[in-house]
């Protein structure tokens, strides 16, 4: 939320993410009235919707294949990363660290070690508002590898709704 000042009148900007992503067109009037009739008198109430980051990941595990199931922990491992980084479990402005992958994928039974590869998919916003200034900042590694992606306060970074893109390879490897 944003307080914007325009001559004397106050105006605040609430940036809504609808459940699923979508819909903001269906509640935004709601929103607005809702809020307006508690606003102090004089200041404007503006619904935005917020930009999506939509992220997808290469994963590549490692497991002892001969006391665990490879499909089984692909499986999980597919399931738990689409539900952590899903847009219900994610913030506005909340930036992406790659750790937070491996701290998913290495906390599953059976797996030993872990590459990950995070991909921006797309930015999706006004493509006349969009410009570099609103791209969410990537800091990579030596290696040129994603290591963190951090939004405005406006951008969610999230997997997508629909089909959300998660590519797991897994090894064999003992110790």
């Amino acid at each position: 939320m944003t307080t914007i000042r325009k001559s004397r009148r106050e105006c605040i900007d609430v940036v809504v993410v609808p459940v699923g992503g979508t819909g903001l067109e269906f509640v935004s009037p709601e929103i607005k009235e809702f809020l307006q009739r508690r606003a102090v008198p004089g200041v404007m109430i503006k619904i935005s919707g917020y930009q999506p980051v939509i992220v997808s990941f290469d994963i590549t595990i490692r497991a002892d294949l001969n006391r665990f199931s490879p499909e089984a922990i692909t499986n999980i491992v597919k399931q738990k990363i689409a539900t952590e980084f899903s847009i219900s479990n994610r913030e506005l402005g909340q930036s992406l660290h790659r750790g937070e992958i491996y701290k998913v994928v290495e906390n599953i039974e059976g797996v030993t070690n872990s590459d990950c590869i995070i991909a921006i998919e797309q930015v999706v916003g006004n493509s006349q508002k969009l410009g570099n200034s609103q791209m969410p900042k990537i800091i990579k590694g030596s290696d040129d590898v994603i290591r963190m992606v951090q939004p405005s306060p406006r951008q969610l970074i999230h997997l997508d709704n629909n089909a959300p893109k998660i590519s797991v390879v897994i090894e064999d490897y003992r110790v």
